[in-house]
């Protein structure tokens, strides 16, 4: 009776956790959704409380009216802890003494009164602790907590000893404090690995910053001047910073090899050195669901380009040519095709890709042409006078940190529509078939608003020609034909071309007839094609392309694509064995140029067998080969107008050997005095010089002092006898 009394009160306790729900619902103290003036600087909580709060009035509504849900429910675990309690105190009843037990009738009072002092506290904290567990758990959806969110693992469920509000799990205990900001693991099993079915959001480390990967990357273009010694440095990471992202940077050069090089984190940043040219950084993470995401920068690390203030850096600056280098006087042609030829310091083509032109500060785009480009310039009217003034730049460079800047300033005067802006010159040109430059036409008028195409028709109108075309002069103009009586009698195609034909595998066909040429003649490859000044214009057609005064128009026929007239890049290049000709025939005569052999074959010469070295060009085709000498016959015998590599070279000393023209050095030179032997020249200084007396000798040349006064005795007292010839003697 006891326990059916119990089971009584447990639903009374039920009952009344209901109605104190029911109360919170009208309680004035609910969140309510507050829109934000600015969405990016709102603060995540408030959206997240309100929407938590929701979720978890509903599920309580739910549970109290079915007393179960999806997990180890809250009310749940509450009923089961009531049963506990209820099951200890029955034990503890039949333990005490009848006299002790009060009657039952007064019982069912006191008990009552405890229970609702019991779910009074404990609704109350509930109500507490909703709006913090929302910041974690604000994302579920309906209505329902399971025990990943509320239990969390063996920690009892009950909100009476589990007052963590910051993450709304059992694994890390909370203070009652907590606002909801420490990032929780409620999006993580008990076991530490994700919920495959119903994934939970991590709160982010940082709440002004979105989920994702967070990085200051972008592809751009970087200047040698912005970097020192190369080093680029930038951040990665991604937020929340709690999800195993496995983020991962890797670099690679355009020009390398290989699949690039790992780049080591410090904390969020990262450092490499770029190459000029192309860079690609790639970074590959995880997001929150496991999913693998990866994303790639493209950073060109170049040198400054030149500009009007430096217009020349490097040093080996590209050189540029325009058709306004020499320009004079006003620009007349309204559509105006602006020329541009740059080149490298060694000569080689620049592409439009390093080629920047601009007009009046705006970028001209899409130039048609292979190694000279045309830029189309739109020339507009003034309103309120017939002269114009525009700025035209052009800007180039290369790949070694050279660059070029010209700048035009150009007057425009525009006639209207049909009038006369100037004249050109049409040629017609045939020395691919030995007939050189049939026509030459000048001073063909040119109108405004006509184009190339025009020109043409008009001056084989005037000559006499017949032309066979498709399309018309203002749009998709091709020329199959021309026909004249008797023009194109004798054509033919001379020795060398024909060589370089059959070289290029071009199918040959019936010649033309005397009366006319056009396309298909000769060759599967020949037909008639333009230039302007010598430029073949790329991509554009005759229709499309406006003369300005002072051009002129050539016609010319080619034989294999263009390429045995220069214009093998504005038909494609692509037809036939051979890139090129090496050569042209245009304006009646045959024009070499300069070959690029390379070594193909090699024969070594062997003893009374000549050698031979082939070389082969690697644009024509043309071969040479460069003999080689014979080895001799016999090897023991020296050939006599080659030196033995055995012998020593009369021509050259012997290193062994001294050289008679050279002093030995161990042997004293003759000419120069012995240092250890006296000079025959020099007195001795241990001996008398001869040639001086001798102090201690008397001088014969001089008396002796001793015998002077005997010596004058003998003077003074000299009997001196003279016997003369007759006998006498006479004494003195």
């Amino acid at each position: 009776m006891h326990r059916n009394k119990k089971r009584l009160y447990r639903i009374f306790a039920i009952f009344l956790a209901f109605l104190l729900a029911v109360g919170h619902l009208q309680m004035p103290g609910k969140a309510i959704r507050i829109e934000p003036e600015d969405p990016i600087t709102t603060e995540p909580e408030v959206l997240l409380t309100e929407d938590y709060s929701d979720q978890v009035d509903q599920g309580y509504l739910l549970l109290a009216e079915t007393g179960t849900g999806d997990g180890d429910s809250e009310a749940g675990q509450d009923e089961n802890q009531n049963e506990e309690e209820s099951e200890e105190e029955t034990q503890s009843e039949e333990q005490k003494p009848e006299e002790e037990t009060q009657p039952d009738e007064q019982k069912p009072d006191e008990e009552e009164k405890a229970e609702e002092q019991d779910s009074e506290d404990h609704t109350g904290e509930d109500s507490s602790d909703h709006s913090d567990e929302s910041k974690s758990d604000g994302s579920q959806s309906g209505g329902k907590t399971t025990d990943e969110n509320t239990s969390g693992g063996d920690q009892p469920g009950n909100n009476e000893t589990n007052t963590d509000s910051g993450n709304g799990t059992g694994d890390t205990p909370g203070t009652g404090e907590d606002t909801g900001n420490t990032p929780g693991d409620g999006d993580k099993k008990d076991d530490g690995s994700q919920d495959p079915d119903q994934p939970q959001p991590v709160e982010p480390d940082n709440p002004d910053l979105e989920e994702g990967l967070v990085t200051d990357l972008s592809s751009k273009t970087i200047l040698f001047s912005e970097l020192t010694n190369d080093q680029f440095s930038f951040y990665a990471y991604y937020t929340p910073e709690s999800v195993d992202a496995n983020l991962r940077v890797k670099y690679r050069a355009q020009s390398d090899t290989g699949n690039g090089t790992w780049l080591r984190a410090d904390g969020h940043n990262y450092s490499t050195k770029l190459k000029a040219g192309k860079n690609e950084i790639t970074v590959s993470y995880k997001d929150s669901k496991g999913e693998k995401k990866t994303k790639r920068y493209i950073i060109t690390y170049e040198a400054n380009k030149a500009d009007e203030r430096t217009p020349e850096i490097g040093e080996n600056p590209p050189t540029i040519e325009t058709n306004l280098d020499d320009w004079e006087g006003y620009i007349q042609q309204q559509n105006f095709t602006f020329l541009v030829k740059a080149r490298t310091w060694q000569g080689e083509v620049i592409r439009s890709n390093h080629i920047c032109v601009t007009m009046d500060g705006q970028t001209i785009t899409n130039p048609t042409g292979s190694s000279t480009y045309e830029y189309a310039l739109w020339f507009e009217r003034p309103n309120n006078q017939d002269i114009g003034r525009h700025v035209i730049t052009v800007m180039a460079w290369d790949d070694e940190g050279n660059s070029k800047f010209v700048k035009y300033i150009v007057e425009t005067l525009v006639p209207d529509d049909g009038e006369v802006i100037g004249s050109v010159t049409v040629v017609i040109d045939a020395t691919t078939v030995d007939l050189g430059i049939i026509d030459e036409a000048d001073g063909i008028e040119l109108i405004q608003g006509e184009t190339a195409a025009d020109a043409l028709l008009k001056m084989l109108d005037e000559y006499g020609y017949t032309a066979n075309y498709s399309g018309s002069a203002a749009s998709g103009f091709y020329l199959r034909s021309l026909e004249r009586a008797d023009t194109f009698a004798g054509a033919e195609i001379e020795e060398h071309l024909q060589e370089l034909l059959e070289r290029d595998n071009i199918t040959f066909t019936s010649p033309c007839s005397g009366d006319q040429l056009g396309e298909f003649d000769f060759t599967r490859g020949s037909g008639w094609m333009y230039s302007v000044n010598g430029s073949y214009a790329a991509g554009k057609g005759m229709s499309e392309y406006h003369l300005n005064d002072g051009d002129t128009l050539y016609l010319r026929f080619t034989l294999a694509y263009g390429k045995d007239i220069g214009g093998s890049e504005a038909s494609g290049g692509t037809e036939g064995s051979l890139s090129g000709y090496c050569g042209t025939w245009i304006n009646g005569s045959y024009h070499a140029k300069d070959h690029k052999y390379e070594e193909t074959d090699r024969k070594d010469p062997e003893p009374g067998v000549a050698g031979y070295i082939k070389y082969t060009c690697k644009i024509c085709g043309d071969e040479k080969t460069e003999d080689l000498d014979p080895l001799p016959e016999n090897p023991d015998v020296p050939d006599p107008d080659k030196p033995d590599p055995d012998q020593p070279n009369p021509d050259q000393p012997d290193p062994d050997k001294p050289n008679p023209d050279q002093p030995d050095p161990d042997k004293p030179d003759p000419d120069q005095p012995d240092p250890d032997k006296p000079d025959p020249d020099q007195p001795d200084p241990d001996k008398p010089d001869p040639d001086q007396p001798d102090p201690d000798q008397p001088d014969p040349d001089k008396p002796d002092p001793d015998q002077l006064d005997e010596f004058m005795k003998q003077i003074l007292y000299l009997d001196v006898k003279a016997t003369y010839d007759d006998g006498t003697v006479t004494r003195r």
